[in-house]
C-alpha cells in the first residue's frame, strides 16, 4: 500500500488532481494486467508509449495514474501525478520501498549463468528463509522494480538478477536495488553491440560493487581471468569460487554419470547436479558459498542441490527414445556456447555428436569475426554433425569447413522448417543433439518438433 502523498514524495512528481481516495494498492505498469486500486505508471520505451493505454487501466481500475505527457479525456475521479520521466520515477518509488525493508539483498549479474546462479542461491536459501527473487530473466529497467515492489513484512532476503546491454545499466539498478551482496558470475563476449569488446563488458559487470551497502560482500568466479584481477579495500568482503585455482569455495574431483555432475567441495563434501553441463559447477559454487555466508549447514545445502531442477532451456537432456537432446536454447553468445560444446565434448556416447547451432546475436561489429572464431573452435572439436541456422551461423559453418579441410559434416539452413525436415530424415539412434541459438532465433522450436518424434 502507497500513499499518494509518499509516491509523489519518492518520484518527485506534482499532483495535478486528486480524487479524495489516497490509499493506493500496487503499481502496475502493464494495462492487461492491472488491478482495481493499483497505481499505473505510463511508461515510455522506443516500442511503446504507456499513455495510449491510460484510458485501459483507468476503466480496469487503476486509481491513480503517473504520466510524463499532456493527456485528455479522462473523466473519472482518479489521481494524476505528472513527472518528467516516468521510468526514472518507478526506479524513484522501487528505491524508496526498497529502503523501507531492511533486508539482505543479493544482486547477481555476469555474462552467462545468472539466470541459473539466481535461482540455485534462492533455492538453497529457501531451506532457512523466506525469499523473494525475480520472475524469470525480468532483470531490467522495469523487471527490477516491478520484483521490489512485491516486498513486503514476510520477507528475509531478496535476489535479484540484474542484466544490462548498455553502459550504466549495471549502476542504475544497482542504485535502485541497495544490495549487500554482489555475485558476478563470469566475463564474456555479450551485448557487444553497445558494451564495444571484454574490456567494455568487465567494466560494466564490475561497476555493481560500486553501490554495495554493509556489509559489502562479493563472490567472484576465481578462473575468470578478468574477476580475478579485482583489487577491493578492505571495506569489502571478498570470496572467490571456482575449479583451477586456490579459492575460498573450490569444486574438484569432477565426474560425469548418467547425465548427472559429481564433485567434491573443499576437498570433504560430495555434491551432485542434476546437468551435463560441467559449467553450471561455477553457479553451484556461488550458491554454497552463499548458503554457508548466510548460515546454512553443509548438510542442509547439499538437500537442495540434490532435488534442484534446472529450467527449461538451460542445458537440459530430453531423452526421446533412440535419441537424446542437450536442449540449450534459452540464449547464446560466445562464452556460453563454448562452455556447452565443451560439456557435449566430455559425455560419452554410443551414437553421434550434434550441433545444431543458431545466429548469436547482439554482438555489434564483431557478429561476423565471432561466428568465423566459433566455427574455427567447432572444427576441432571431435562433433560428428554440424548444421547452421541462419545468416550468421553461415560464417560460422564455412570457417569449419575450411578448418577441417572438407572433412566435417557440415549443413547450413536458412529456414527452419527445412532443418527440421533435414533433422528428422538423419537422426539415427544413440545421437546426442545439442540445440543453441540466441533467444530471437527461437531454437525451441526446433526442440518441441524433434520430441514429437518419441
Amino acid at each position: 500500500m502507497f500513499e499518494l502523498k509518499e509516491i509523489a514524495r519518492a518520484t518527485s512528481a506534482k499532483v495535478i488532481r486528486k480524487s479524495g481516495r489516497n490509499l493506493l494498492k500496487g503499481i502496475s505498469t502493464d494495462s492487461r494486467t492491472i488491478k482495481k486500486g493499483n497505481v499505473f505508471f505510463a511508461l515510455v520505451g522506443k516500442s511503446f508509449d504507456g499513455h495510449d493505454f491510460i484510458t485501459d487501466a483507468v476503466k480496469k481500475g487503476a486509481q491513480a495514474i503517473v504520466i510524463s505527457k499532456e493527456i485528455r479525456n479522462i473523466k473519472q475521479k482518479i489521481n494524476i501525478l505528472k513527472t518528467k520521466d516516468t521510468t526514472i520515477a518507478l526506479a524513484r518509488l522501487a528505491a524508496h520501498h526498497r529502503k523501507d525493508k531492511n533486508i539482505p539483498l543479493i544482486a547477481i549479474t555476469g555474462s552467462a549463468g545468472k539466470t541459473t546462479t539466481k535461482d540455485i542461491v534462492a533455492h538453497i536459501l529457501e531451506k532457512k528463509y523466506k525469499v523473494l527473487k525475480n520472475f524469470g530473466t525480468h532483470n531490467n529497467y522495469i523487471g527490477v522494480p516491478q520484483t521490489l515492489f512485491k516486498l513486503n513484512s514476510r520477507h528475509n532476503i531478496c535476489i535479484l538478477e540484474l542484466g544490462t546491454n548498455h553502459f550504466g545499466e549495471i549502476s542504475y539498478l544497482s542504485k535502485i536495488a541497495h544490495p549487500q551482496v554482489a555475485i558476478i558470475t563470469n566475463i564474456g563476449a555479450s551485448h557487444l553491440e553497445f558494451l564495444k569488446d571484454l574490456k567494455g563488458v568487465f567494466k560494466e559487470k564490475k561497476s555493481i560493487i560500486n553501490h554495495l551497502k554493509d556489509p559489502k560482500i562479493v563472490l567472484l568466479n576465481s578462473d575468470d581471468s578478468f574477476l580475478r584481477k579485482i583489487k577491493l579495500l578492505k571495506k569489502y568482503k571478498l570470496f572467490y569460487f571456482g575449479m583451477e585455482t586456490d579459492c575460498d569455495f573450490k569444486a574438484s574431483d569432477v565426474s560425469l554419470e548418467n547425465n548427472k555432475i559429481n564433485f567434491i567441495f573443499n576437498k570433504k563434501h560430495r555434491f551432485t547436479l542434476h546437468t551435463p553441463g560441467r559449467f553450471n559447477i561455477y553457479n553451484a559454487l556461488a550458491g554454497i558459498g552463499c548458503g554457508l555466508i548466510f548460515g546454512l549447514s553443509i548438510k542442509k545445502i547439499k538437500e537442495a542441490l540434490d532435488n534442484f531442477q534446472f529450467l527449461e532451456g538451460r542445458l537440459n537432456e530430453i531423452d526421446c527414445s533412440e535419441f537424446c537432446i542437450w536442449d540449450d536454447t534459452y540464449n547464446s553468445n560466445p562464452f556460453s556456447l563454448k562452455k556447452a560444446i565443451e560439456s557435449l565434448m566430455e559425455f560419452k556416447t554410443k551414437g553421434r555428436r550434434i550441433l545444431i547451432m543458431g545466429d548469436m546475436l547482439e554482438l555489434g561489429s564483431q557478429s561476423t569475426e565471432l561466428h568465423k572464431k566459433m566455427g574455427k573452435f567447432i572444427a576441432q572439436k571431435p562433433i560428428d554433425m554440424f548444421v547452421a541456422l541462419g545468416r550468421l551461423s553461415k560464417f560460422a559453418a564455412d570457417a569449419a569447413r575450411t578448418e577441417s579441410k572438407g572433412h566435417k559434416n557440415i549443413f547450413t539452413f536458412d529456414s527452419k522448417l527445412d532443418l527440421i525436415g533435414f533433422l528428422k530424415s538423419k537422426i539415427k539412434q544413440g545421437d546426442i543433439l545439442l540445440i543453441k541459438g540466441s533467444r530471437l532465433m527461437q531454437m525451441e522450436n526446433i526442440v518441441s518438433s524433434l520430441v514429437k518424434l518419441k
